[in-house]
């Protein structure tokens, strides 16, 4: 089975992966998944580039790294799903392939991968405000890639780059479309959920989503309340300081006409 996956891939293919079990360092991803795409979609929560070889280049919250593919994902542990760009040829994804290979050591996106979970915990109705290229350059931290960025980033290099939105924004979900990539293989763990474990894990993922929108829109009404208390006290602040100098300038005639009045009395 082993051997099969890997005599399936050639350079310049994408896999994406799923652990098996409770990883506690995919959950932030798992959930970002689900707001994006629903509970059955939630599950690929990283990206990888095979550069040949039986090798693959990733990025990991230490750096960069390149590892052997059979070692790190065909132990039974992994779901795979293995993915191939329709519109690049091998002389292409060449120059991606060097471009990831040549960040190995690099660091890791944490700012980046923080952009995209905020974008995908908050409305849709006010995504354009993460659009703003300002925003941008404060997510995105230069010369560092987190896992689906790296990838993104080599394809973009190479020319052949897919997505409408900028590589520190494509979530290694995103490369499962099959209007850009398509299905080399697939590596599929031989298990059944419990039915009742199941429907604990969709309305916990349910309750989040419940909870996350109502603080949200919490949020934005005490920010709300606050603004307009500063407004208000702005406000109120302007209008004193003029009625300060209305009140000093009225003042000057009548202390110029009182000295004038005592230099007469003394006279």
């Amino acid at each position: 089975m082993n051997n099969l996956v890997i005599s399936k891939l050639i350079p310049g293919d994408i896999i994406l992966t799923n652990g098996r079990g409770i990883r506690w360092g995919s959950l932030p991803i798992k959930l970002a998944n689900f707001f994006k795409r629903g509970y059955k979609e939630r599950h690929w929560t990283h990206a990888a580039l095979y550069i040949g070889d039986g090798q693959v280049v990733e990025a990991f919250p230490g750096g960069i790294v390149k590892r052997d593919f059979k070692e790190s994902y065909l132990k039974g542990d992994f779901e795979l799903l293995i993915l191939r760009h329709k519109n690049a040829s091998q002389l292409i994804l060449q120059k991606t392939i060097d471009f990831c290979k040549n960040s190995v050591s690099k660091g890791y996106d944490f700012r980046a991968l923080l952009y995209f979970l905020f974008y995908n915990l908050t409305p849709p109705q006010i995504h354009f405000i993460w659009g703003d290229a300002f925003l941008g350059r404060c997510f995105n931290l230069r010369d560092a890639y987190f896992c689906s960025e790296l990838v993104c980033t080599g394809l973009l290099v190479a020319g052949v780059y897919c997505f409408e939105r900028e590589p520190y924004k494509v979530m290694p979900v995103d490369f499962n479309n099959k209007l850009l990539f398509d299905t080399v293989t697939t590596v599929e763990l031989p298990y059944k959920e419990n039915r009742f474990i199941h429907s604990i894990k969709v309305a916990f993922f349910q309750f989040l989503y419940f909870v996350t929108a109502m603080l949200f829109f919490l949020i934005l009404l005490v920010v709300a309340i606050l603004l307009i208390a500063l407004f208000i006290l702005f406000v109120a602040g302007v209008g004193g300081i003029i009625l300060f100098f209305i009140g000093l300038f009225k003042s000057i005639p009548l202390t110029i006409k009182k000295k004038e009045d005592d230099s007469q009395k003394k006279t």
